[in-house]
């Protein structure tokens, strides 16, 4: 027997033989948590009943804040039961609803944690995509993971704050080594933590295995032309943090083993990049 969602507040049961996951007996009294999230399931039903009142339904389909109140009102708080698959929908259309003040209940109640990985990737990615980050705080304290989740936590400007991105990377939702399909490159995780001028990111990024001289690849795809100038790949965050002309960055790099000597596949060097760009003092450095 399997560990059952504790929805009551009182005492956690176990799965049964279908697989689905069990909410509390009609009648059982309610949880704080679960009062709050019937009212705002109330709520978010009035409108669509208003709106169906005007005949509009047709032109306006079903919102994911109705359907995520729909389930909750026939199967959470009416004593129901929810198969993996209704947890992965309710978490999915929370998400896109953008409430994170149900995503926080549904944390509170450890129905979140319940939701398939694919489905936690999946709604971690659209979170950070719509800057809900709250949610998406929430989804990477449950254990969701996306290799894209770095490179949309990072704040714009990049002088703000980097919690989120340190938060991605300490809870594993990133394989430190993965490479990131960007335009025309795949770039490494390290890559996308050296253009936010992340050092502290880097940091993380090394204690948790990446690979301090990782490089960039150009598909050949994107190479048929041949055309002079093209840039073929091969970089590594060094490159990056010289070009930028971030001497702080670049010190850290060589510290913790980056190759001062790499060159990309036109065999351009990070002291080549950094002159290139004025930063002569780096230049010096490396």
């Amino acid at each position: 027997m399997s560990e059952r969602i504790n929805f009551n507040g009182r005492a956690v049961r176990a799965q049964g033989a279908s697989g689905s996951l069990q909410t509390p007996e009609q009648g059982s009294p309610r949880s704080p948590a679960l009062e709050r999230l019937a009212g705002i399931a109330v709520e978010i039903m009035a409108g669509k009943t208003r709106r169906e009142a005007l005949d509009i339904q047709l032109l306006i389909p079903t919102s994911a804040a109705e359907r995520a109140a729909q389930l909750l009102q026939e199967k959470v708080l009416a004593g129901g039961e929810l198969t993996q698959e209704e947890v992965d929908s309710l978490v999915e259309n929370i998400v896109r609803a953008r409430r994170a003040d149900i995503m926080e209940i549904l944390d509170e109640l450890k129905i979140v944690e319940q939701a398939s990985q694919t489905a936690k990737g999946s709604a971690l990615f659209n979170a950070l995509a719509e800057h809900q980050y709250s949610i998406a705080e929430i989804l990477v304290n449950n254990g969701a993971k996306n290799n894209y989740a770095l490179l949309c936590s990072y704040p714009d400007p990049p002088s703000e704050s980097k919690e989120l991105a340190h938060l991605v990377i300490e809870k594993g939702a990133i394989d430190p080594n993965s490479l990131v399909p960007l335009m025309p490159q795949r770039a490494p995780q390290l890559h996308i933590a050296a253009a936010s001028r992340d050092v502290k990111g880097i940091e993380l990024l090394l204690e948790r295995g990446a690979d301090v001289n990782a490089e960039d690849v150009v598909p050949e795809s994107a190479l048929t032309l041949n055309l002079p100038g093209t840039y073929r790949g091969g970089r590594t965050a060094l490159h990056i943090a010289a070009e930028a002309g971030n001497e702080e960055m670049v010190a850290f790099l060589i510290r913790r083993g980056a190759n001062p000597n790499a060159r990309d596949k036109t065999g351009i060097s990070a002291a080549d990049l950094a002159r290139k760009k004025g930063h002569d003092n780096i230049a010096e450095i490396l």
